[in-house]
Parts: C-alpha cells; sequence; structure tokens
C-alpha cells in the first residue's frame, strides 16, 4: 500500500541510532526526504548514507543539533527550511535514562534524564509547531515508553519524563487540530537494536558510554522482559518504526490525533 509519505520532509531528532534510525530507514524506504538529527554528525551521516543507498527517489540530509538546546533545534529548523522548503513530519526519539531508585540517584542525573527525555521535546515542539502552524499541516510523533504508562520504581525519574510526554501531547493535539497539525504517541518497552553498527557514540547501549549497560546487563533486561511480556519477545526496532510510520501516513491515520500506540508486546497490561 501507498502510504502516501513520497516527497514527504521528516525531521527525526535522534535519528543515529536504534530506534530513531529505523524510522530514518523506514520512511525513506517511503521515499520520504528524511533530516537525520544527532549531536554527532558522523553517525547522522552513516545513517544518510544507508538512507540514499536504498534509492527510492527522497533526498536524506544529516544536521548536527543537541535537541536540549533550543536555539540549536531553531538553528535545525532553518537548515531545514532553507534545503528542502517545508517540515511535514517530526520524530522525537530521543532517549536516555539511568537505572536506579529515586533516593539512589543524584540531581545531576535528574537532569540528564529530564534534559535528554522531556526538555528536548519542549525544545523541538517550541521550533518546529510554527512552520507547521504556517503551512497548515503537519505531524509530530513522540517516541514515549510503556514506562510512561505503568510507571517502574528503578525509572522514576525517566517514567516521569515519559508520562509529561503523553500528557503534552494530548493537550497540544487538542491545540494544534484548528491547524491541520496531528500528534501521537508510540511507547515501546525494551527494544534493542540487533547490531551495534546501529547505535550512536551517545546511545546506553554502546559500551563506551558512562553508565552503559554492560553485556550481561543486557542478557539479563533481555530474560527480565520477555517474562514480562504477555507475547514473551521484545520488539524490534523496526516494529516501533512501523508505528511511526502508521501515524505519520495521512491515507492510514488522516483522522487520528492524541493516540496512542503500545508497541509493547501486551507489557502494558500486566503488572
Amino acid at each position: 500500500m501507498d502510504l502516501g509519505l513520497a516527497g514527504k520532509t521528516v525531521v527525526v531528532a535522534g535519528g543515529s541510532s536504534n530506534l530513531g534510525r529505523a524510522c530514518c530507514l523506514a520512511f525513506a524506504k517511503e521515499g520520504s526526504n528524511v533530516v537525520v538529527v544527532a549531536r554527532h554528525l558522523d553517525d547522522c551521516q552513516r545513517v544518510v548514507d544507508k538512507c540514499n543507498q536504498l534509492k527510492r527517489g527522497g533526498t536524506s540530509t544529516a544536521i548536527s543539533a543537541d535537541a536540549t538546546k533550543l536555539d540549536q533545534c531553531e538553528e535545525l529548523v532553518r537548515k531545514t527550511l532553507e534545503k528542502l522548503k517545508r517540515i511535514d513530519c517530526l520524530v522525537i526519539s530521543m532517549g536516555w535514562n539511568r537505572l536506579g531508585f529515586f533516593l539512589e540517584l543524584n540531581p545531576e542525573d535528574w537532569e540528564s534524564i529530564i534534559a535528554t527525555n522531556y526538555w528536548s521535546t519542549l525544545a523541538l515542539l517550541k521550533a518546529v509547531l510554527p512552520v507547521m502552524i504556517e503551512q497548515k499541516s503537519g505531524n509530530v510523533i513522540t517516541i514515549s515508553s510503556v514506562i510512561g504508562r505503568r510507571g517502574d520504581p528503578h525509572e522514576s525519574v525517566y517514567g516521569g519524563c515519559k508520562a509529561a510526554q503523553i500528557n503534552l501531547t494530548h493537550s497540544l493535539a487538542m491545540d494544534m487540530a484548528k491547524h491541520g497539525i496531528r500528534l501521537n504517541i508510540v511507547a515501546p518497552a525494551l527494544t534493542m537494536p540487533e547490531t551495534q553498527d546501529e547505535v550512536g557514540a551517545d546511545s546506553l547501549w554502546s559500551p563506551n558510554v558512562k553508565g552503559a549497560l554492560s553485556a550481561q546487563d543486557k542478557v539479563n533486561f533481555r530474560k527480565e522482559f520477555e517474562s514480562k511480556t504477555p507475547m514473551g519477545t521484545i520488539a524490534k526496532p523496526i516494529d516501533v518504526a512501523h508505528a511511526v510510520l502508521f501515524f505519520a501516513s495521512d491515507v492510514m491515520s488522516g483522522h487520528v490525533t492524541g493516540n496512542l500506540i503500545g508497541t509493547d508486546g501486551g507489557m502494558y497490561m500486566t503488572r
């Protein structure tokens, strides 16, 4: 089925790694013009090269930006409009966490978690929504988490940010509908990259990052989440990307806003 995404300009913030990377490739396969955004330009360029190898008609571009900084988000918008004239879709796919009970975390941990997961969401929306209002059309998909829906004692600050993303999306969906702008949420559970090539320099899946999970931690996490998931498996990055495509497509979800798809294998239902 033609999803109607060919020729659309899609900005994927956090596009260099794991879920964001999968979204970039999925849009590129649909013939979209993909703007891959992350802090490290070389990570972005590797994804751009993969997208362009597909030769589906779209143009892929790498832009370096720290989405926790409003001025850099505004510069990202300026560069995108200069090159591609419009922004049809924004995918917000940043995430960072430090596991631990609330009283074990220090304020520096709070700052990093809040900046990456929530402040960046605010900054991107502040920079992009005026463009979409002027266009009288647009589409925003934010990748939240099942932890934002049900909580977890080891992920309290992270879960609070992800819950805030969901509430913010509901509020903005009501406000932006009159401008022809749709906003929706995809809420995965644990979704691990399948190879080391799929992670960027700042990813917690990268062994070079402070606080990153060890190889044994990754094995333990997979087993734990699979045991909690009714379907008995964890999602692949492409499973999340397909849900993002659904929301991005006016053909598939043109009358859908303020909604959420949980790509969590049923984990939300369990306690």
